[in-house]
């Protein structure tokens, strides 16, 4: 059995992912009040084995999330891809490898700062595998959020899931933010969640 994942975007399947071969794979859908996009999804995983065989493969790269948009998330017993991942280098063919030297995070955040917020914040509600819906949004002075799934190959039974909200204080103080849900998804199981700007 390779335990995977399958996501869809609004009812529509986007991607199924199969463990096999790899560490860990990771759902994560995230976005902040000042990007010109409204949330990001990203789907991936990796084989790491200490730098001498890493791989890490990408199937949603920053995908455009829109307000209103409902992604579905489940986790499957035995999976099979819908398509082949890619390395970076494949998705960015015409891009170098970055070199330093890299400016402070702390010099980042402020300059981020300093932008305009281009939306008032985030609002959610997250269906669990019981079938409760979880509502949520984020707080007047938080900057992002991010929804993360992940599965790894320790514990091939069940993935985690946690939806969070930040401040760039809390950001530049590596603390954590606010937990807004925690839970685990078991083989079969699925969560559904919708995404909507704040009122």
């Amino acid at each position: 059995m390779n335990p995977g994942v399958r996501v869809a975007l609004n009812g529509i399947d986007l991607v199924t992912v199969s463990s096999k071969g790899l560490h860990v794979l990771t759902v994560h859908v995230n976005g902040d009040c000042i990007g010109t996009e409204f949330a990001y999804l990203d789907v991936s995983g990796g084989f790491y084995d200490d730098g001498k065989n890493d791989k890490h493969l990408t199937w949603e790269c920053q995908r455009p999330i829109s307000p209103g948009d409902e992604i579905s998330i489940m986790l499957l017993e035995d999976a099979l891809n819908s398509h082949e991942g890619k390395t970076l280098a494949e998705l960015f063919p015409d891009e170098h490898e970055p070199y330093g030297p890299h400016q402070p995070l702390e010099q980042d955040l402020f300059q981020l700062s300093n932008r305009p917020k281009i939306r008032r914040g985030f609002s959610f509600t997250i269906t669990t595998p019981s079938g409760d819906d979880i509502q949520a949004e984020t707080l007047p002075d938080e900057f992002s959020f991010g929804l993360l799934v992940v599965w790894n190959w320790t514990n091939p039974t069940k993935a985690s899931v946690s939806l969070t909200s930040n401040t760039l204080d809390n950001i530049a103080q590596r603390k954590s933010g606010t937990e807004h849900s925690r839970f685990c998804l078991l083989h079969g199981q699925n969560l559904k969640i919708h995404i909507d700007e704040k009122l």
